[in-house]
């Protein structure tokens, strides 16, 4: 290889030398030695100008139409299906995302083989579900892989444990805790979960890039090296989920290991106690005070584990959240939900003062507080009373609140002569309400 043509015809005269002053016979015939921008070589097509790796035309050809034609059968020998499987795997180099979509079928083929001792002349059963497979690859051979440089855009660390996950990219740091359900699962796919938790959090804005996972998982690290694996199907599940999100992007990935020494910081925060911040009105409440009030554009003060809308903003670097910090957006066109930790009732005012915002807000009924007066100035309604119960509020990490039972109650007459331990600030409602707005 060489910058210019010339330098290319150097690099091969010195090459030549070389090789002929070790001893060794070079088979001219065979040597390319005229400098191309494109060459074939190994069986696929290089391209220096488009530093790409692609398919030679005529095998693209030839296994598109292999493809197509066993994608339309009910059923066939199992020696075609492995057949048409090692023709796929052979030019996975050339195929950005090709192995992803071969996995699937080598765990039917997999299966296939056990059903019938080992025999490949026997017929196997193709279930529906490989059609999406197929699709894909037949979109995929007509697509190159590009040459890569071993340079990465970003560096993202993520640990696992039984608590929770954690990740770190720079300076930056986040984390989260696992649902029950994923409290069920394996450290091997709590470890793919950090990881993919840690792409999603710290790369949402990026695409047609590389990025480096460091992971101390051996496990996780090969499922996400190798598109996934035959033999445990709930792993290969996440790594598939890993990479077609990564392919939506054009995002290559590369995990790579990494000591639990050096993965402090992930691990660190993959051990944060879950705090009582993760509070949450209940289902059975927000439905109640989103038929009147919503449909709501935004959560504010929200986590993946307790959002309530679609859109929401979060704390810190969260997976689904649009936004990080509720106090540095403006709210004034949006109708939004809030449930702000209480301590951050007087700044929540005060940024809907600001914004000139009208939206919903949940809070304690506490008429003491510095902030009441000015919260019973912006009301534009009767507030909505949400009596004290077991239920009524909600956490991933408790049954209940320990202290439902003792919020304090208003003690005089407040808008509508209502009085209760909560008020869910809403819009128009002849029902008992109440809705902030922008202060005049």
């Amino acid at each position: 290889m060489g910058a210019s043509a010339e330098e290319c015809r150097a690099n091969i005269r010195t090459t030549i030398n070389l090789l002929q002053s070790l001893g060794f016979i070079i088979n001219f015939s065979k040597s390319h030695l005229i400098p191309s921008s494109r060459c074939k070589y190994l069986g696929f097509t290089f391209d220096s100008i488009e530093q790409s790796i692609s398919i030679p035309p005529s095998c693209r050809k030839k296994l598109w139409h292999l493809t197509r034609n066993l994608a339309q059968k009910f059923t066939c020998a199992i020696r075609e299906f492995a057949s048409l499987i090692g023709s796929l795997v052979s030019v996975c180099p050339a195929v950005q995302y090709g192995l992803l979509y071969t996995k699937a079928l080598e765990r039917e083929k997999f299966l296939a083989l056990v059903n019938n001792n080992e025999d490949y002349t026997k017929f196997m059963r193709l279930p529906s579900h490989l059609q999406a497979d197929f699709s894909s690859i037949l979109n995929d051979i007509n697509q190159s892989n590009g040459i890569r440089s071993g340079k990465f855009d970003r560096e993202i660390f993520s640990d696992a444990s039984l608590n929770g996950w954690g990740a770190s990219c720079g300076e930056l740091r986040t984390h989260g805790w696992w649902s029950k359900s994923d409290l069920a699962l394996h450290i091997n796919a709590l470890e793919l979960k950090a990881a993919f938790n840690g792409l999603r959090c710290f790369t949402s804005d990026l695409h047609d890039c590389d990025i480096l996972l460091r992971i101390d998982s051996t496990t996780a690290l090969a499922y996400i090296n190798k598109y996934g694996s035959i033999q445990f199907p709930h792993l290969s599940a996440i790594a598939r989920e890993i990479w077609q999100w990564c392919e939506i992007r054009n995002i290559f990935i590369f995990a790579s290991y990494v000591s639990s020494l050096e993965n402090s910081i992930a691990d660190a925060e993959s051990r944060i106690s879950d705090p009582d911040t993760e509070w949450s009105l209940s289902n059975e409440a927000f439905i109640k005070l989103s038929n009147i009030f919503g449909p709501f554009d935004l959560n504010l003060f929200a986590s993946l584990i307790n959002n309530k809308c679609e859109a929401y903003v979060s704390w810190f670097p969260d997976l689904g959240s649009i936004a990080i910090d509720a106090f540095t957006l403006s709210r004034k066109e949006v109708n939004f939900y809030a449930f702000p930790p209480f301590i951050l009732l007087s700044r929540v005012l005060r940024k809907i003062v600001e914004d000139k915002a009208t939206g919903t807000v949940v809070i304690p009924w506490w008429p003491s507080q510095a902030w009441f007066p000015l919260f019973c100035r912006l009301l534009l309604s009767k507030p909505l009373v949400l009596s004290p119960n077991r239920s009524l509020l909600s956490s991933p990490f408790r049954d209940q609140h320990p202290s439902w039972r003792t919020f304090p109650w208003g003690s005089g007459d407040y808008p509508g002569g209502i009085r209760g331990p909560f008020s869910a600030i809403g819009r128009n409602s002849s029902f008992t309400c109440f809705l902030v707005r922008d202060h005049n």
